[in-house]
């Protein structure tokens, strides 16, 4: 478990610095705001067994509401859903957990999804564990573990490049580039 914990650990650090630096640059939100939104996105899996990391949106919910943290409360919920009204892979992400999977789409039903929701969707998105990844080589690396593509897959992805698009804009240049990923 200490293993995972570091690699966790090590996503969220890079979370975190993407969305500082995004923030930084954007002036669209805090950049502390930002870094605190990184670094809190996935703390409810320093509480759930590898087999039910599927329910860390909900927990990590529900720990920084307790916390007196809704803001964050909503990023740890919608981190993982670039399209809320996905039901089948918000399902699929369940791993046919039908009651997880429906608690998330009932949550998810009210939120707006602002540009912090976006920026720690798509931070958490290019960040691997010990460097930034590109899109692609996210959904390549998830299509080599799981062994298919699915269209509402697909979909997903065409949600985070589109956020990617608007953060190109918004900080004038393609953000692997600002990131220096290869």
């Amino acid at each position: 478990m200490f293993s995972n914990d570091v690699r966790m650990l090590g996503h969220s650090g890079l979370v975190a610095r993407a969305a500082f630096c995004i923030a930084q640059k954007t002036g669209n939100m805090d950049p502390a705001f930002a870094h605190a939104c990184g670094l809190f996105h996935d703390i409810a899996k320093l509480r759930l067994p590898k087999e039910k990391m599927y329910k860390h949106p909900l927990l990590g919910h529900a720990i920084m509401k307790d916390a007196g943290r809704p803001d964050i409360a909503k990023i740890c919920l919608t981190h993982s859903f670039p399209n809320k009204n996905a039901s089948e892979y918000i399902l699929f992400y369940c791993k046919g957990d039908v009651v997880e999977a429906e608690a998330i789409r009932q949550k998810l039903k009210d939120v707006e999804y602002d540009f912090a929701v976006q920026l720690i969707q798509l931070c958490d998105k290019i960040s691997g564990h010990d460097r930034y990844l590109t899109i692609e080589q996210k959904r390549a690396f998830y299509l080599k573990k799981y062994g298919f593509a699915a269209d509402f897959i697909d979909r997903i992805y065409d949600d985070f490049f589109e956020i990617k698009r608007v953060v190109d804009s918004l900080i004038g240049e393609d953000l692997y580039a600002f990131l220096n990923i290869e």
